[in-house]
């Protein structure tokens, strides 16, 4: 996917990337992991085992998801009823990839980072580390696989509808390459 160049340095692997990243290639990509709390007493994580990576996000608060969850739908079926246009996450979510030169064997991977062009090809495989937006995902993720197993209450033409929308919807995405 193509990349616009915020920021790169001449003498660092280091960028900043803006992107829209389509969801489907986020959903099984995203590293759900968080910081344990400052009395060190719980350490919930997900998705990774113990390891040298770093926790990033904030703990994830289930009641926030379902009200994202009824958002995102509510929002999608509104547009679909011409009452509203669905605006669902205008402001970027913030990830953090390493870019590990390991594109042609699934790795995630820039092409042509210099500091005087203004874009370059970005491709995301696996862990896509979220500095800010897991609510965001998580809620998105959660939604969609429920969607693809059951009608959860909707009609078939409104399940369908927000399969749709949700599989063709980019996120705006701020790209820490390196960092």
């Amino acid at each position: 996917m193509k990349a616009f160049i915020q920021h790169s340095g001449q003498n660092t692997d280091k960028a900043v990337l803006q992107a829209l990243v389509p969801f489907m290639t986020l959903k099984d990509s995203v590293v759900f992991t968080n910081k344990s709390n400052p009395n060190g007493e719980d350490k919930q994580k997900s998705d990774i085992s113990e390891s040298s990576y770093q926790y990033y996000q904030r703990r994830i608060d289930m009641s926030r998801i379902r009200q994202i969850e009824d958002f995102i739908i509510d929002s999608i079926l509104d547009e679909k009823d011409n009452i509203i246009l669905a605006t669902l996450f205008p402001s970027s979510m913030i990830l953090a990839i390493n870019d590990d030169g390991e594109m042609a064997t699934g790795g995630n991977g820039v092409k042509h980072i210099e500091s005087e062009r203004e874009s370059c090809e970005l491709t995301i495989n696996n862990n896509v580390f979220i500095v800010d937006g897991q609510h965001r995902m998580m809620a998105m993720r959660r939604v969609y696989e429920r969607l693809k197993r059951s009608s959860d209450g909707l009609s078939e033409d409104e399940r369908d509808y927000v399969l749709r929308y949700i599989e063709n919807y980019k996120f705006n995405c701020v790209i820490l390459v390196n960092y």
